[in-house]
Formats: C-alpha cells, sequence, structure tokens
C-alpha cells in the first residue's frame, strides 16, 4: 500500500481544497476481492440494470422526483405520468460518461466513417458497428431498417471521439494521476433499489468507490459544462440543483450500508478548452441540498393519493407552488 498527499498533488492543479483533498489515500495496487454486495443491507439490491429499465421502474422514488415536486409539483405530476423517453441528449451524455468512467465500455465505442443517404454507406456502417456484409440488392429501406435496429450506445462521430479522447487525456495527467487512482476499482453506474423514509427510492451514481480502495467512500459524479472556469460551474451547479441529487446519493447510501460517503465532481468542459478539474461538495452543500429533497418528499407524501388514484383533482395547493399561484414579471 502506498500514500500519496493529495493535498499537495491539487494544490499544483489550482482546484478548491477540501478535507477530502487532506487525507492520505491509500492507493491499493490491485483490486480487493470483496463482493461489493456485502457492503449492503440484506434489503438493499444493487443491479447493472440498463438505464431504460432503471428509468422506468417508477415504483420508486429517485431525487430528480423531489426536485421536479419542489419545483412545480403539477408540472411534475403530469410529465411522471407520462412514458419517459430516451432522448439523444440523454444518450450523449451517457456516452460520454460511459467512455470517461468505464475502460471496458470505452474500448465498444465505433465511428462511422460514411453517410447514410447511400446504399454503400449504410451497408458499410452497419458493417462497422456489427460485423455483416449485406449485399448491395438489398432495399435501401431494408438496409434502413437494419440500421436503426442496431443498438447505437457506442455509436459516435469522429469529432465526438476526438473530443472524448481528449478529456480522457486530460483526466488522466491530472494532478499526477489522481482521478485514474479514483476510479481503478470504482462502481460504476449501479442501480441502487432501497427505501428513504415512508418511500422506495433509486439511485445510479456515475461512479462510487469504496474506502478498502481509495481511503474513503466517495460518491464520484462526472459533471459537462460548457462553463469557462470553476467559479461560472458554481453557478450552474446551484442554478441545476445538483445539491440536491448529491445529497439525496449520500443518505441512500448511508442507509443502504451504513457509510458516510463523501461526493466528488470531476468537472468536464464540453467546449474549448476542454479543461478538467475535480471539486469535492461541502457539508453546506450538502445539507442544502437536503433541505430541498426532504421539501419535495414531503409535498410528494402530502399529494401521494393524487399519484395512487390518478386524479390531479385531488391536489393539495396549500405547499405547493404552481404556475398559476405565482406572479411574473416581465
Amino acid at each position: 500500500m502506498k500514500n500519496i498527499d493529495i493535498k499537495n498533488k491539487l494544490a499544483s492543479a489550482k482546484v478548491m481544497q477540501s478535507p477530502l483533498l487532506k487525507l492520505k489515500i491509500k492507493l491499493s495496487k490491485r483490486p480487493l476481492q470483496k463482493d461489493i454486495k456485502k457492503i449492503f443491507l440484506p434489503d438493499v439490491k444493487i443491479t447493472k440494470d440498463s438505464f431504460d429499465t432503471y428509468l422506468n421502474k417508477k415504483q420508486y422514488i429517485q431525487s430528480s422526483d423531489a426536485k421536479g415536486a419542489l419545483s412545480n409539483f403539477v408540472k411534475w405530476y403530469y410529465e411522471r405520468c407520462s412514458e419517459d423517453k430516451d432522448t439523444d441528449a440523454f444518450r450523449k451524455g451517457r456516452q460520454l460518461h460511459s467512455y470517461l468512467l468505464d475502460d471496458k465500455l470505452k474500448k465498444k465505442f465505433k465511428t462511422l466513417k460514411y453517410a447514410n443517404n447511400t446504399k454503400e454507406g449504410l451497408i458499410q456502417n452497419i458493417y462497422t458497428i456489427t460485423g455483416k456484409l449485406y449485399s448491395e440488392s438489398m432495399k435501401m429501406a431494408e438496409l434502413r431498417d437494419i440500421f436503426s435496429s442496431i443498438n447505437n450506445d457506442f455509436i459516435i462521430t469522429e469529432s465526438e471521439m476526438a473530443t472524448f479522447q481528449f478529456l480522457a487525456m486530460r483526466m488522466k495527467k491530472y494532478a499526477g494521476g489522481f482521478i485514474t487512482n479514483l476510479l481503478k476499482n470504482a462502481q460504476v453506474e449501479r442501480s441502487i433499489y432501497h427505501s428513504l423514509g415512508d418511500f422506495n427510492v433509486k439511485i445510479r451514481p456515475d461512479a462510487f468507490v469504496l474506502k478498502e480502495h481509495f481511503g474513503h467512500d466517495v460518491i464520484i459524479s462526472l459533471k459537462t459544462t460548457s462553463a469557462s472556469n470553476i467559479n461560472d460551474f458554481k453557478i450552474q451547479a446551484n442554478r441545476l440543483h445538483y445539491d440536491v441529487s448529491e445529497a439525496f446519493y449520500q443518505d441512500v447510501l448511508y442507509k443502504a450500508t451504513g457509510r458516510h460517503f463523501k461526493t466528488v465532481f470531476i468537472v468536464a468542459q464540453t467546449v474549448e478548452p476542454f479543461g478538467v478539474f475535480v471539486l469535492e461538495c461541502s457539508d453546506s452543500f450538502i445539507a442544502e441540498g437536503r433541505d430541498k429533497y426532504k421539501q419535495g418528499m414531503k409535498i410528494i407524501s402530502d399529494n401521494i393519493h393524487v399519484m395512487r388514484m390518478r386524479n390531479p383533482l385531488l391536489i393539495n395547493y396549500d405547499n405547493v407552488k404552481p404556475y398559476e399561484q405565482q406572479i411574473f414579471t416581465i
């Protein structure tokens, strides 16, 4: 086992100092042979299910539900009653997360060199993805159906690949390998189902690492941003209420394991200069997020009958702030 003074490593990178960065982090040269499920209580379900499966298990509350209910319960209620659909923006975000966080998934990514508006292009692109070579005698419509049926989770453009590779290089070199060591034995995109208060809840952290591997239990949250600097990113984090999700993750993991997790943001700029920096969530940041998600869950609890009966006429407006109860200025 080797001790590295992370504080000194990160000082040169000009990132925000924090209690976590003052720890002597223990870096294990080989993975600890320990079943990850053993650290969780018996009634906790932890699995590697697909994002779509996780998304559509609506019997569980997630952090975005608390955030949505707090912001505008009526709007959130109608959105939750509709079917969740994967969007291109969601897919692009997951692609970058997979590429940067999981070395095994990184190897699956491929780029397409041809346009899909010709038979030749479609045939070559299908071959690139699947290894199957189809005949040019096939109809264009048939080839398009084949291409659309292919899982495109690992298909990106050449320009996207260049950006992904550059960000991966920046992460690898950051603070003498800090991010690389942080991710070395991380559990990536595990779905966790448990309970919190009166609710069945679910979380899917980007990654988390255990103290057996890293010296402290840490939740890793990869954030992409167009912010030009750390201060602009902090403004983005407050505007998008990142504190709600991170507090929710910490509390669910504590309930599920009995362990106190810290949270670290790995922030990657998706615009020039494509920088990378690390921030630890402060106790006050988490505390504020905890207050917010608890308020949101109380609103849901007060209106649980609305969700069970699927009847918006039953909404309790005493602690709900829909648009029609706000006065706007133009």
